[in-house]
């Protein structure tokens, strides 16, 4: 068999991940192969939850593999096969709830797992087929492993990690095969066709990288005759059932869900994605220059899922707003709400892929400036007529001749149920080849180091070149180059709450700090501790909502949940929260930033290659911990961060 049918698997593997978010950290696949490509194993994973990450860190720490950014699919895949049927039980069965069942594995090595020096001696001589290059701690596990050719369908997207999983594999002797690098015209055949099924898996982080901004997808679902309601506006249902099956997958990939106000007033949607193995809701975007839409609205209920408004500030309703907000919706008022400024704002706040269920007044500024870059159009066998009072899909784009209709770049047609999917990208994406060489062009940096300096800081012998005074290094996302700082990355920290002396383990910093907001220090919010005796009904009442939520929390699957689950309790049960949180708080942060980086050797090797720069958390969102939407807020994380990393230099513990 060939190097491309096997890297199209790895690239299919990719595609079927379990609970995979088509986010700025990519689903990734990989086949091993005996020489000659007999294949033996494969596994896939998705990065774009934190719950999978953290679910790969924990193997990882199992393992006990000094890997500062976890594994990928690739070096669990590698693991796989070089262990056989000697994988640890334990990890093997949660390594299969997170990655699905493995293939047939090769028999097992004679003892434990494989190291530099055993390498050499039994090394099987595998091969290995990835759809995207792997994190450098995957390409030293599958020199472990003992492959001795890896062909890889696309370079990492993203510049802190271009080329250092290949690098990795070349030096420890890999002879490496980089597809993409053949993409240089109009690719035919089946390697082509390999180069586009790795790309497809990841458009959307191809598309943030190549353009700048999020993937813009517009969907909508229309009859034979083009309408997307009737005359009355009735529209339950336009399409079959298995394409809304479709529909909440979609919406399951991305990050954000976005409706115009009319969507809200006349459909009341609840938006959420309603399909199992998705731990995070995707946000739900409301565009709304007056704010007039129902306070009753399903979409208000942050419990389900985040709710996020974008307003015009001189013509929303100032009460309205208040009510949101209070509500624990976020509002945002823009100086001018258009799509552009929209994406703009929801680039910053790390999404990668926004998928648009609005109306036809919307789609079709969202289609003229440029913002949409992708089409996803819902054609059922049914007639409705109605003349022009039965709504279609787009509205007015002002073109007065055929000539100018905007054509598909590589359309796509497929049977769902009895529609008919129509897809493709418009000439703003420039569709998925274009994006791939687009993303092998040297690219603007964002993180406030150039990728040189970030190489240099990561390298053990380049003490000299950490970054210094007047450095600025911002971060955000776990994902993000210097994502480990994140309070959302995946570090368990084992501390017990402010009222026990129990410690328990929190998946993320994010758990441990939105729990604390509900301890009184009285004993009654540990679900692990026995609340006290002889306390009032009422006491004993908020004593046990107390104990449910701070269970709630530590039981969230990621942190984002429990972030969400934290602050829709503080609007919506504000009696629950402890009195003296606004004085507590730095001090839960500072305990909890404490562990994490005693613990984590490689979140604090990333925190001492930042040198003696400025820590920043870059967040739009939040004054109090990052820089504020202003670039002017108090950034406490940022200066928590730079005391413990004082501490870690002057010789004593985080």
């Amino acid at each position: 068999m060939g190097a491309a049918p096997l890297v199209r698997e790895a690239a299919a593997r990719a595609r079927r991940a379990r609970g995979g978010r088509a986010g700025p950290v990519p689903r990734a696949g990989c086949v091993l192969a005996a020489p000659g490509g007999a294949r033996l194993c494969g596994a896939a994973g998705s990065w774009g939850t934190s719950c999978e990450r953290a679910a790969l860190g924990r193997l990882r720490r199992g393992l006990r593999l000094p890997a500062p950014g976890g594994l990928d699919a690739a070096g669990l895949a590698a693991l796989q096969a070089a262990w056989g049927s000697g994988f640890p039980e334990s990890l093997g069965v949660h390594l299969d709830a997170v990655l699905g069942p493995p293939g047939p594995r090769p028999d097992p090595p004679a003892s434990g797992p494989p190291t530099d020096a055993s390498v050499s001696s039994r090394a099987p001589r595998l091969e290995a087929y990835l759809s995207l290059e792997p994190e450098p701690d995957a390409g030293r596990l599958l020199v472990q492993a003992g492959v001795a050719r890896a062909v890889v369908g696309l370079a990492h997207p993203q510049n802190h990690l271009r080329g250092r999983g290949l690098e990795v594999l070349r030096a420890g002797g890999v002879e490496v095969e980089l597809l993409e690098a053949s993409l240089v015209g109009p690719s035919g055949g089946e390697e082509g066709a390999a180069i586009l099924d790795c790309a497809e898996v990841n458009e959307a982080l191809l598309h943030r990288e190549a353009r700048g901004k999020p993937l813009s997808i517009l969907k909508y679902a229309m009859t034979l005759d083009g309408k997307i309601a009737t005359a009355a506006l009735h529209s339950a249902w336009v399409s079959s059932a298995v394409s809304r099956q479709q529909v909440y997958h979609e919406r399951a990939l991305s990050d954000a869900v976005i409706v115009g106000g009319n969507t809200v007033r006349l459909d009341n949607p609840r938006l959420t994605t309603r399909v199992e193995g998705f731990p995070i809701q995707p946000t739900r975007v409301v565009l709304s220059r007056s704010l007039d839409m129902p306070l009753d609205a399903h979409i208000w209920d942050i419990e389900a899922a985040p709710t996020l408004v974008f307003t015009e500030e001189a013509s929303c309703d100032k009460h309205v707003q208040a009510q949101l907000v209070h509500r624990g919706v976020q509002v945002v008022a823009l100086t001018e709400l258009t799509p552009q400024a929209v994406v703009r704002e929801c680039h910053l706040r790390g999404m990668v892929r926004l998928f648009w269920e609005c109306g036809g007044m919307l789609a079709a500024p969202a289609i003229s400036d440029g913002t949409v870059g992708k089409v996803l159009a819902f054609v059922a066998p049914k007639i409705i007529g109605g003349g022009r009072e039965a709504p279609g899909p787009v509205g007015d784009l002002g073109f007065a001749k055929m000539t100018q209709a905007i054509d598909l770049v590589d359309p796509h047609f497929d049977a769902v149920g009895p529609d008919l999917l129509v897809s493709g990208h418009l000439p703003s994406s420039g569709g998925l080849s274009k994006l791939v060489r687009d993303c092998a062009l040297p690219k603007p940096n964002e993180h406030g180091l150039s990728l040189s300096e970030i190489l240099r800081s990561r390298r053990d012998d380049t003490a000299a070149a950490l970054p210094g005074k007047g450095t600025r290094v911002k971060f955000y996302k776990a994902w993000d180059a210097f994502g480990a700082l994140s309070n959302f990355y995946p570090s368990e920290v084992r501390l017990s709450m402010d009222c026990s002396g129990k410690p328990r383990s929190w998946r993320t910093v994010e758990h441990f700090y939105q729990a604390h907001k509900f301890c009184p220090c009285n004993g009654a919010c540990d679900p692990w501790v026995e609340p006290p005796g002889g306390a009032a009904a009422a006491d004993v009442d908020v004593d046990a909502r107390r104990r449910e939520l701070v269970e709630r929390i530590w039981r969230a699957e990621t942190p984002e949940n429990a972030a969400r689950v934290g602050r829709w309790a503080e609007n919506t049960q504000p009696e629950l929260m402890r009195p003296d949180w606004a004085e507590a708080k730095l001090g839960v942060m500072e305990a909890a930033l404490r562990a994490k980086f005693r613990d984590d050797a490689g979140a604090r090797a990333v925190l001492l290659s930042t040198g003696a720069a400025t820590l920043a958390e870059d967040s739009p969102r939040d004054a109090f911990w990052g820089s504020g939407a202003d670039g002017r807020g108090k950034n406490h994380l940022g200066r928590l961060l730079m005391l413990v990393r004082a501490s870690l230099r002057n010789g004593g513990e985080a």
